[in-house]
């Protein structure tokens, strides 16, 4: 029952914006193509703008909102511009190009929705609407992705960053770190990739899983619990799967994985799914290969501040020694190890989470101190 109540109450915390004004800016179509036409990019002021106070941009992502992994910690309103930058995702003039020739045209879409045209929007957003200014990042796990190379990119433009759980899967696999996989085959139920990917979200595992007996048997008790509660949290959007941003993501998030991957050996489950959902720009990009951008991690070194990386010790999405990896190539990293499964809904529901990032975002070291030790008396992160 107490997981219930949790996940009720987080359900609505996830979405406390329905109702802002969204506001745009022009930008073009293609920022590398001095001829292009513009189109327009969207943004909200979750709280009005004040030029005094200092400015948190919320990337937001097209699998993000699919995957229901978008919410506004409260509070950081009071004390600092929080924007929510849409981008281009719901772009109707991008739609409308793909879609020129009566067809989409999946090579032009990810010409046009590829991270980088991301982090081109969020770079003439900062000029337009703040000048010189510098801006904090926040992002949660797909749009990290878009976050890490925003900066390494324009390292002087931000502050300070938060990024929490990002999908990394090229740093996972060229790392080596294992995906979490288990055999399906004599477990109580065949569940779809997309009932494991749900599973693999919300459910984490207290330790490493392996095909031990005693391992095997704690992971039947989880799913066993997962059932019981798995309705009272939202389904994945079958319907935004089919939203032309969304299939770029979860291409870009598949590819990164499985470049050079050798097809005698299975793909994880969670990249099964990522690319089962992106058929129609893998099918073109293997049929005729069009340029892929990733992020050049070896460029994040030229940023000298502080990034927190908060990690679900019990991510079942992705390794969480991935995220050590990123920290490899962060001058100034603090990472915030969560007992929590990939989509935090333990620690979303507590009130030092907000005080983790106010004071983090405000260089207050006692504060996000008191804030840790809280979570740590709660059980909630690890003892260093």
């Amino acid at each position: 029952m107490k997981a219930i109540l949790t996940l009720t109450v987080l359900f609505f915390y996830l979405n406390p914006v329905f109702g802002t004004e969204v506001r745009f800016i022009m930008v073009p179509v293609d920022h590398h193509d001095t001829k292009s036409i513009k189109i327009k990019v969207g943004y909200s002021f979750v709280n009005g703008f004040d030029p005094d106070k200092e400015t948190v941009v919320i990337i937001s992502d097209a699998l993000d909102d699919c995957l229901n992994n978008t919410m506004i910690p409260p509070d950081l309103s009071q004390r600092f511009n929080i924007v929510l930058f849409h981008g281009r995702k719901g772009s109707k003039e991008i739609s409308r190009l793909v879609k020129y020739s009566g067809q989409n045209n999946w090579s032009n879409a990810y010409k046009w929705l590829n991270i980088d045209q991301h982090a081109n929007d969020l770079a003439c957003w900062r000029k337009e609407s703040l000048g010189e200014k510098q801006i904090h990042l926040f992002a949660y796990p797909s749009a990290s992705y878009i976050a890490l190379h925003y900066l390494s990119l324009f390292p002087k433009n931000v502050g300070k960053v938060v990024v929490v759980n990002p999908l990394l899967f090229d740093l996972q696999r060229n790392m080596g770190f294992r995906p979490f996989e288990f055999p399906i085959d004599g477990l109580q139920e065949t569940y779809t990739l997309g009932k494991w990917l749900k599973f693999m979200m919300y459910a984490g595992l207290d330790q490493p899983y392996d095909d031990s007996r005693r391992k095997k048997a704690a992971l039947q008790n989880k799913i066993f619990q997962f059932k019981t509660w798995q309705y009272f949290i939202p389904d994945i959007n079958e319907d935004q799967l089919q939203d032309i941003a969304v299939k770029i993501r979860l291409f870009e998030h598949s590819r990164n994985y499985l470049y050079d991957h050798s097809v005698s050996r299975s793909a994880p489950k969670v990249i099964q799914w990522l690319k089962i959902n992106s058929q129609e720009p893998w099918e073109v990009y293997l049929t005729n290969p069009f340029q892929f951008v990733g992020i050049h991690y070896d460029l994040l070194t030229g940023f000298s501040g502080k990034v927190m990386v908060v990690c679900s010790t019990q991510n079942l999405l992705i390794n969480p020694k991935t995220f050590e990896g990123l920290a490899e190539f962060i001058l100034n990293p603090t990472m915030l190890y969560v007992k929590d499964a990939h989509a935090l809904q333990k620690l979303n529901v507590q009130i030092e989470w907000s005080e983790v990032l106010q004071s983090f975002f405000e260089n207050d070291m006692q504060g996000q101190i008191n804030a840790f030790e809280n979570l740590q008396s709660k059980g909630l992160i690890h003892k260093n």
